[in-house]
């Protein structure tokens, strides 16, 4: 009676060492084909963040070229008396030296409108710009506060192509309270996303084949592009990383070996795997701080910025300060020496500001020559504005642009949101735009 018994034995042996070797086998299959969707998610949604990074870089450019014309001081004359020779020989010519693709005059009071585009060149009454977009302009330009400058800005359809669009009243800072604001002229200064514009925003963050498409293919990824009004105008396609598919090919010859190699060296398979996983968690990290990163300055930029408010005002309890502040007389340094000066006194005031800050404070440079101090906590108040007395000390020194000494300051506005109150981070940082001025 033994005899079968020793059958059934060496049967079942086999039986379970290759059970063993099976189950091994599926279990690395599926850690592998998980990491690798993982990773290919991580890889796809970074690239969609590195794209509306640069696409929000290129809005604060077009912001920034915006603001400077709307408080343009020599305009305001011409423009409010409608003189078009003026308006035609001062500023048709910039739309031929790359500063915008088009700009657009428009008169409230009568819907009278003219334009200069790189093509034609001066048109009178043009309708490139959507009639829609325009009405929603001025209606949010109309709720701004006298001398508030804020920019409406927005994605559409301009002759047929998508376009960056950033409209603000024709008004001087010096312009006076007697001054009624409602007719004011309004400028639309418009940049197209020409195929050449989204090839070069791709090559920034290497991606070989972002492109604007009304469909795509399955194998490309999409983020929608949308107006004003929140309809989809057209989506940014490119062929998404495929880091997990690499992954598996590396892995691939090593697993078509032997069940007995796999058995015995499955620790040197996991060491791999985990050097893989470290770097691509590294390679994932290091391109999302670049996405949140100001180029120029290395301080955290608007969109680190908006993140670190939005953690701070919607979900802390506890007092909140915020300052705004911009540099006065910046727009003459770059008049005066040109952009490359400009970037490097952006720099040196970065890092005289920076030295001054403890680690609590979030300090960031969100566009141009524009800048965000925020802190949380007990008394931030307090303790904000004894860091803005230490920025005004630390501006006092004279900059060296080119061997010539300029004495610089900044404005600055506070806002607060106290420990007991319920605002939005939109709000507060309207609140200490307005307190700026």
């Amino acid at each position: 009676m033994q005899m079968p018994a020793k059958r059934r034995k060496v049967k079942i042996i086999p039986l379970v060492a290759v059970a063993s070797v099976t189950l091994t086998v599926l279990a690395l299959v599926f850690a592998l084909v998980v990491t690798s969707r993982t990773a290919n998610d991580i890889a796809r949604n970074n690239t969609a963040t590195m794209i509306a990074g640069g696409l929000q870089a290129e809005f604060d450019k077009l912001e920034a070229a915006a603001h400077d014309f709307a408080v343009w001081k020599p305009v305001y004359n011409p423009a409010m008396q409608r003189d078009i020779e003026w308006l035609d020989e001062n500023i048709g010519g910039r739309s031929n030296q790359g500063l915008f693709d088009a700009l657009q005059i428009y008169w409230p009071e009568d819907g009278a409108s003219i334009g200069w585009f790189a093509q034609t060149g001066l048109v009178n009454q043009p309708n490139a710009i959507p009639a829609d977009l325009i009405d929603e302009a001025l209606a949010q330009i109309a709720q701004q506060p006298d001398h508030a400058h804020e920019i409406f800005s927005s994605l559409a359809i301009v002759d047929g192509n998508i376009a960056l669009v950033a409209a603000s009243r024709i008004e001087p800072t010096e312009l006076g309270p007697d001054v009624s604001r409602e007719n004011l002229p309004v400028s639309f200064m418009v940049n197209t996303l020409s195929s050449a514009d989204v090839m070069a925003l791709g090559e920034s963050y290497l991606i070989d084949d972002l492109s604007i498409t009304d469909d795509a293919g399955a194998a490309q990824s999409l983020v929608p592009i949308t107006g004003f009004d929140g309809a989809t105008i057209g989506n940014f396609a490119w062929t998404p990383p495929a880091p997990g598919a690499n992954l598996v090919r590396a892995l691939l010859p090593m697993m078509a070996g032997s069940v007995a190699i796999i058995i015995i060296f499955s620790w040197f398979v996991g060491r791999l795997a985990q050097k893989i996983a470290d770097k691509l968690r590294a390679s994932v990290a290091a391109s999302a701080k670049q996405a949140r990163t100001d180029v120029l300055t290395d301080l955290p930029n608007r969109l680190a910025f908006q993140e670190e408010m939005a953690k701070v005002v919607e979900q802390s309890t506890q007092e909140v300060a915020l300052i705004a502040a911009d540099i006065n007389s910046f727009k003459m340094v770059n008049d005066t020496l040109g952009h490359a000066a400009g970037d490097t006194l952006i720099r040196g005031i970065a890092d005289r500001i920076g030295q001054t800050m403890n680690q609590e404070v979030f300090f960031s440079r969100i566009g141009g020559d524009e800048f965000c101090l925020m802190l949380a906590g007990p008394s931030a108040a307090e303790r904000l504005t004894g860091a803005a007395q230490s920025i005004r000390s630390a501006l006092e020194p004279a900059f060296y642009l080119e061997g010539s000494p300029f004495f610089l300051s900044m404005s600055m506005g506070l806002a607060v949101r106290q420990a007991d109150e319920t605002i939005s981070q939109d709000e507060l940082l309207r609140r200490a735009d307005i307190a700026m001025y």
